[in-house]
């Protein structure tokens, strides 16, 4: 499960079950193997749904002995969705489960609850279902944490099939004082026509709230019957917490009929690794995805421009993302979570039943951008370009990649302590929450600005001033010249800009030979008397090599090993400097 191949059809096949309709991730059980919950809605004979036998709920152990099977319930269920989370508190993932509308003894339900005890078991609590009463069609379910105010169940309803008069329903509380409606979603949109498929509650703006996104299936009219239409809807949490329509905020285009685009659910997944969370549709039958020499899944991904929309992808536009396709048509594909700095996968299973893996890669991004640097424990990677990383969340992971990239803290550098270690460095807060960075030139702060690039252009440009006028830059001064060689000026010819200085020129003399030139730079570089056989080396270059002017001999001076070891201690936390505007 880890590499997540532990998908749907292998259940079906392990299992006999009707239909594996839904599952997700369960932390490891007392034995330390890992589980996952799964729920069956039995088989599809052309009876229609009445005839539908259903199915049960099961928790799936994957371990070293194979993968083993617990039936969790009593009764069958036409089951749709499942989601895990600790809805108690006691720090073990629970189960919740919506279906359509089936009857448990004489009690009719639309969701079914099970919280997980010591030894790993589950045991259903009848009265959070109850709580939440019988709407009769419920689509899907979600248990989040949508306010950091702890866990809440949300669901959304499968259209108005069974009278429903709301999209969504947010449910607030806890087991012991009980579950009620936080508030209702009211129905527009897509709900006049279609059921929602799957609801998920993620923050793609970052701006500290969640937005409620659904899936959904039926029909684009009312005059229509039957499937034939899939879509999108979006809603965004406004000033009182309840959730608004924002649809036409979010996305140009939130439905497509099946012969279009056919979907049934969705994931989210920062798939570029810009720190914004994506959309990866769930392709389902898409007959549309068919493109010369292929299936191509361009159009399943929608990227989240950073700026409050998300982008559906074309076959251009995903190119340099997903550059394979599919031998035929896919039936389901899937999200494979990847290691930190690993390309996205996407696991595809095709209507002939073969599997294939799809690698989901950024290098497309090569142009300068500003990311937010939201959360906490958010994986962010700049990729190409000189990337601006604004901070506003804590423990980032920051990767700079190519370019020369900045991460910016809206707050005084006094208020961190910067540590390099080994290849990464750390900036801890006043809180102890450090934020790694790897590949990352520059810090800046309210107050100043930092060069972590001790071997580049920061490195270079405080080694030469120090070399020149054998004292420690001032901010100001530095600044300047770190800017000049980023925007691209020689080393060398910086060094001769140093030479021209009245400083410099104070310092050596106003016209001093090569020997007394020499010796003064073993005196103000590298503070020491000259050994007799280097002295002799330097000067017969200086007078004989054309190549060896004193610009070039002082920048090399300055970027010797001797010099370098002076000077590494000082600058071992960062080169303190006034930006340059």
């Amino acid at each position: 499960m880890d590499d997540g191949a532990f998908e749907l059809s292998r259940i079906h096949e392990d299992m006999g079950l009707g239909n594996a309709r839904d599952y997700a991730p369960l932390d490891a059980g007392s034995s330390g193997a890992d589980r996952l919950v799964v729920v069956d809605h039995g088989l599809e004979p052309s009876g229609g749904y009445a005839s539908w036998p259903h199915g049960h709920i099961y928790v799936a152990t994957l371990d070293d002995a194979g993968t083993r099977f617990e039936q969790v319930t009593d009764d069958k269920a036409f089951y749709h969705s499942v989601s895990a989370g600790d809805i108690n508190g006691d720090g073990r993932m629970d189960i919740v489960a919506s279906h359509m509308r089936s009857n448990f003894g004489a009690t009719p339900q639309n969701i079914n609850v099970f919280i997980q005890n010591a030894n790993g078991g589950f045991t259903e609590d009848l009265a959070v279902a109850e709580a939440m009463g019988n709407s009769g069609g419920t689509g899907a379910v979600v248990v989040t944490d949508r306010t950091d105010a702890g866990n809440d169940i949300l669901e959304v309803a499968y259209g108005d099939t069974y009278g429903e008069d709301y999209a969504a329903r947010v449910f607030s509380g806890d087991v012991d004082s009980g579950f009620e409606i936080s508030h209702r979603v009211g129905r527009e949109g897509l709900f006049e026509t279609m059921g929602g498929t799957r609801i998920r509650a993620a923050d793609l703006d970052l701006d500290g709230s969640k937005e409620l996104v659904t899936s959904l299936e039926g029909t684009l009219t009312a005059h229509e019957s039957g499937y034939t239409a899939n879509g999108l809807e979006v809603f965004s949490q406004g000033p009182d917490g309840e959730y608004q329509y924002s649809t036409d905020v979010w996305l140009e285009q939130n439905a497509w009929r099946f012969e279009t685009l056919q979907f049934r659910e969705f994931e989210i997944v920062d798939f570029d690794h810009d720190g914004f969370l994506d959309l990866v549709l769930n392709g389902w039958n898409g007959s549309s995805l068919h493109k010369g020499g292929g299936f191509d899944v361009g159009s399943l991904l929608f990227r989240n421009d950073g700026e409050g929309a998300l982008e559906q992808l074309d076959t251009d536009a995903a190119a340099g993302l997903v550059s394979q396709r599919l031998p035929s048509q896919p039936e389901y594909m899937r999200v494979i979570p990847a290691e930190p700095g690993e390309p996205l996968e996407l696991f595809a299973m095709l209507q002939d039943g073969s599997t294939h893996v799809l690698s989901v890669e950024a290098a497309y991004r090569n142009e300068d951008e500003v990311l937010n640097a939201a959360g906490d424990g958010t994986q962010i990677f700049g990729r190409g370009g000189d990337d601006e990383f604004l901070v506003q969340g804590a423990s980032l992971e920051i990767d700079g990649g190519a370019g020369l990239d900045e991460v910016i803290y809206n707050d005084r550098a006094g208020q961190h302590r910067v540590e390099r270690q080994e290849d990464q460095w750390s900036v801890t807060d006043s809180k102890g929450e450090a934020d790694r960075l790897t590949t990352v030139e520059r810090l800046q702060f309210e107050d100043q600005s930092l060069g972590l690039d001790l071997d580049g252009a920061s490195g270079q440009a405080y080694r030469l001033y120090q070399a020149a006028f054998d004292r420690a830059p001032d901010p100001a001064g530095l600044g300047y010249w770190i800017a000049q060689v980023d925007d691209g000026m020689a080393l060398e010819q910086a060094a001769a800009r140093f030479i021209d200085s009245s400083e410099f020129q104070d310092l050596y003399g106003q016209a001093p030979d090569d020997a007394a030139f020499l010796t003064a730079l073993y005196g103000n570089v590298l503070d020491r008397a000259p050994d007799s056989d280097g002295y002799v080396w330097w000067l017969s270059e200086l007078q004989n090599n054309p190549a060896k002017t004193r610009e070039k001999v002082l920048m090399d001076f300055s970027e010797s090993p001797e010099n370098r070891d002076n000077v590494a201690e000082v600058i071992a936390t960062g080169i303190e400097y006034d930006a340059w505007a």
